[in-house]
């Protein structure tokens, strides 16, 4: 269990779980409280890592305290054994010898990479953990043909064949080949001594493709889409689809977690590793989508609950799957992908209601310039909320300005019928005059 302990070193130490520490002192799976009475001894592991030569050396080690030394002391203690071990590796007597080579086939080079980027993320509070099992998903369906070639015998054209198998993909899809493939020529050239030219950069070529799905939804289209997603019947896509249709990506609505939510202050917050901008962004909580928690939470109250507001089916342990709600959504047959229920939501603002590009920006949770932040940052998340409901409290019938207009009038003429509120309404600028005259 790692520790997100403000001004407290705690790189390369964690806690080996026994059961002591208390939900309350844990915060997205790290502790986040030092303030713990150990009832027996407990346990804490040091691990130093390092990179010299293009070869990764670790050294672990666990060290027990007693119940009466508090965890800062012991953290203390812990920091100064990780110096110590990160100074044996470095000064290690045995040479270090690189297994990185101009040579060397892809496939090794593409594990050292990837067993580098795992240590890289470790290291980084900023980061989640590396997603390993994405990285050789996409190896082994599309860059088996490549893995015993030594790397200098790669060539372009053979990244372009790659690129040639990947039937039905679009132009966008292919260029992860190079995303996936020049990175480890980067790496390696960075842990030699030598130098082998990449046969995968990204060229001007490569890119030359249509980036964006373009939305031909007019604005009633949009309204009966919402609507549709609106009065789906089935638990918990439903909730998912209203938090997709208040701008939220995917994985910030599934990477979503209790903890994420002040309920006080009505608000939620997309935690920057869950975030595209890797920046923190905090929301309004929409009386809509506070209705998705009560439904999420059962019968539970609200404020007990833990792990992700979203659970997985079989693991409750774990987010709901990706795939299951990309499959829901093709069930569908809807003609548009998911994400583009953010582009209905711009279009939509835009069309009906003029809101300005940058305005729409911050609803979608873009990163933002300096000066637009200077323009909109004292409004907060009140303003957001208010814009995006012009479109939400219209699409889902929500509010009718007819008659919000028409209440409005009959507080203010008392005297004045239904019907010749009705008819002011409908009348040209020199009738209503008339009208006020007469009042």
């Amino acid at each position: 269990m790692h520790f997100n302990l403000k001004n407290h070193k705690t790189a390369g130490i964690t806690y080996k779980d026994d059961g002591q520490i208390a939900d309350s002192k844990i915060k997205n799976g790290k502790i986040i409280n030092s303030n713990i009475t150990f009832k027996k001894p407990y346990k804490l592991q040091v691990r130093a890592s390092k990179m010299i030569a293009g070869k990764k050396t670790i050294k672990k080690r666990t060290l027990t305290y007693s119940a009466s030394i508090t965890l800062l002391s012991a953290i203390a203690d812990a920091s100064k054994v990780y110096k110590e071990m990160m100074i044996e590796i470095e000064s290690a007597t045995v040479e270090f010898t690189s297994d990185l080579s101009v040579d060397m086939k892809f496939c090794d080079a593409f594990d050292a990479y990837i067993d580098y980027k795992i240590e890289e993320h470790k290291n980084d509070d900023s980061k989640n953990e590396y997603n390993t099992k994405a990285a050789y998903s996409f190896y082994k369906k599309y860059l088996k043909p490549i893995h015993h070639i030594p790397l200098n015998q790669i060539k372009p054209r053979d990244i372009t064949t790659l690129k040639s198998k990947m039937i039905d993909k679009s132009m966008r899809y292919k260029l992860a080949v190079h995303q996936w493939t020049n990175p480890v020529y980067v790496f390696v050239n960075d842990n030699i001594d030598g130098f082998i030219k990449s046969p995968s950069k990204i060229k001007k070529t490569d890119r030359n493709f249509e980036n964006t799905r373009t939305l031909d939804l007019s604005s009633k289209e949009i309204k009966a889409l919402f609507q549709r997603l609106r009065d789906h019947q089935v638990s918990p896509y439903k909730e998912i689809f209203m938090w997709l249709m208040h701008g939220r990506r995917r994985n910030e609505v599934l990477s979503l977690k209790w903890s994420d939510i002040d309920l006080d202050k009505n608000t939620y917050t997309i935690q920057a590793t869950n975030n595209k901008t890797r920046i923190k962004m905090t929301y309004k909580l929409s009386q809509r989508l506070r209705n998705t928690l009560k439904v999420q939470s059962g019968l539970n109250d609200m404020e007990s609950m833990e792990g992700f507001v979203f659970k997985g089916i079989r693991n409750k342990e774990k987010a709901f799957d990706i795939n299951v709600l990309r499959t829901s959504w093709l069930d569908l047959k809807i003609g548009i992908v998911m994400h583009q229920l953010r582009s209905c939501i711009v279009t939509y603002l835009k069309n009906e209601h003029k809101v300005s590009n940058d305005l729409c920006g911050f609803i979608l949770g873009h990163k933002q310039s300096k000066t637009v932040t200077e323009i909109y940052g004292t409004y907060g998340y009140d303003i957001l909320n208010d814009t995006l409901n012009l479109m939400l409290d219209e699409v889902f019938d929500t509010v009718r300005p007819t008659d919000s207009k028409l209440q409005q009038l009959q507080e203010l003429f008392p005297n004045k019928t239904k019907e010749q509120l009705e008819a002011f309404l409908n009348a040209n600028s020199n009738n209503k005059c008339n009208f006020l005259r007469e009042t």
